[in-house]
């Protein structure tokens, strides 16, 4: 979830690409991981000897800021190559994450990197796609889109509504260069009468002198670290990102920073190198929602050897069970939650329910190798019938992950796998307990709702290319 910190913050860096209050900008910390590099950092360029205070200046704070950003309305073109970093400790040694959030523009291109999100815009057109293996670079589909004015108007540049949730998908939102370069008031919602503006330090960013100035908002504050020379923002330090952590412990801070590097106003010599599109790429006039993942494999496959396992324990149930509810407890915590979930909710079934399931802990074969604390807390909490998994087979064959549940029919055909057990997930778990008991077929009827929604989606991919082609938007753009 998003703290109200980082929903202000969103708030005025993303002002203009709210449209027409239709859209929900997304904060995913996760989201930091396979587009970014990680690297180490042991310094920081702005603690050094060149820091001093500023004791005066020719305008206001706010009024010096106002001009910078009026700077980028009016520019003819402007380019960088920045990166947005969150700083964070790891194993007690410093360490960071950077993720592209870089701006290309003159007057016949705009080429935008920002987090796993790549934008091309030329005479022949807008080009839009997505380098994120774990999607398949959502499914190779390539945005196609008719040619925009020489300086576009964010609302004509970012129209689909998939792209602008992509772009602003990381902790510092969407380039606020876009904002500076292409909106009609660059920032309107950091310059609200209630914030604070203030002249902070000079220091030198790439080795250039660069000015602070730094707005408070209520309790956060951000500070942009101006050119002088050049009139360019080289960085922009956001609030802390506060991390809760586990309970008794301090919440994690990491520092979050839009790093600007190679900013200029210049004229480019030669055109941006852009990434290479997906390979066969599927043409579209608007991202298509990609459909749900495949079922998993082993629905509705068969593990040996449960029939004889649940006869002998529940041999003194009063009547045969018809669902076998069990949930894997490995050499984790959160698999002892799992099982003290399974088990509270057992309990809460009306007596004709609890004879027809038989909620089974399957203990991990090295179970027995955990410290003695951790076993007596295992005896005194999880008091379901528990069973050990010799050589791991069930959990091997089933790929279940510490947790994780499996509800079976008593012959050992896998009717649902949840991978991992949660008071959250018991509304839905509670429907498909019903219908296991009630006959259904689930894992036939998944497959059959999943391959239908592949269908679907291949259709509407079909009538997006033929539409890409009738609006002759196949042209090379880069």
């Amino acid at each position: 979830m998003c703290s109200d910190a980082c929903k202000n913050r969103k708030r005025l860096l993303t002002q203009s690409l709210w449209l027409g209050g239709v859209l929900s900008f997304y904060v995913v910390f996760a989201g930091c991981d396979s587009p970014r590099t990680p690297v180490i950092e042991n310094n920081d360029a702005l603690l050094n000897d060149s820091v001093r205070n500023v004791t005066h200046a020719q305008s206001s704070p706010r009024d010096y800021l106002g001009a910078i950003f009026s700077r980028y309305r009016v520019a003819g073109s402007y380019r960088d190559d920045g990166r947005v970093r969150l700083k964070f400790e790891k194993e007690g040694k410093p360490s960071s994450e950077v993720a592209p959030l870089s701006v290309w523009f003159d007057p016949s291109i705009v080429y935008l990197k920002a987090y796993d999100t790549r934008l091309w815009s030329d005479r022949n057109g807008i080009s839009a796609w997505i380098v994120d293996p774990s999607t398949h670079n959502f499914d190779s589909q390539v945005l196609r889109g008719p040619a925009v004015e020489r300086r576009p108007k964010l609302k004509v540049l970012l129209t689909d509504l998939i792209l602008i949730e992509r772009i602003a998908a990381g902790l510092a939102g969407p380039p606020p260069q876009l904002e500076w370069l292409f909106a009609d008031e660059p920032m309107k919602g950091l310059f609200e009468p209630e914030n604070q503006f203030a002249f902070g330090l000079q220091t030198n960013i790439e080795g250039q002198p660069c000015q602070a100035i730094v707005v408070t908002s209520g309790t956060d504050k951000y500070t942009f670290w101006i050119d002088t020379q050049f009139g360019l923002v080289r960085q922009v330090d956001l609030p802390p990102v506060v991390i809760p952590n586990e309970p008794n412990q301090r919440p994690k801070t990491m520092q979050l920073s839009l790093e600007l590097s190679g900013a200029t106003f210049d004229p480019p010599t030669m055109s941006p190198r852009a990434e290479s599109l997906p390979p066969k790429p599927k043409f579209v006039t608007r991202f298509v929602p990609l459909p749900p993942a495949p079922p998993i494999s082993t629905l509705g496959s068969k593990v040996r050897g449960i029939e004889a396992m649940t006869t002998t324990v529940a041999k003194d149930s009063p009547e045969k069970p018809a669902v076998l509810a069990m949930v894997y407890v490995a050499n984790e915590q959160s698999s002892l939650v799992s099982a003290m979930v399974l088990q509270d909710w057992y309990r809460k079934f009306p007596a004709a329910l609890q004879t027809k399931v038989l909620p089974i802990a399957l203990m991990e074969e090295g179970i027995a190798d955990m410290p003695a604390e951790t076993q007596n807390m295992l005896r005194e909490s999880v008091t379901i019938a528990s069973v050990i998994d010799n050589r791991n087979e069930i959990a091997r064959s089933l790929a279940l992950g510490p947790g994780s549940l499996v509800l079976m029919e008593m012959d050992g055909r896998v009717a649902w796998i949840q991978p991992l057990l949660t008071p959250q997930s018991l509304p839905a778990l509670g429907t498909v307990v019903a219908d296991v008991l009630n006959g259904v077929d689930i894992p036939g009827r998944i497959a059959s709702q999943s391959k239908s929604d592949a269908n679907a989606y291949k259709r509407v991919i079909a009538t997006e290319y033929t539409k890409v082609v009738e609006m002759g938007l196949l042209k090379t753009q880069h």
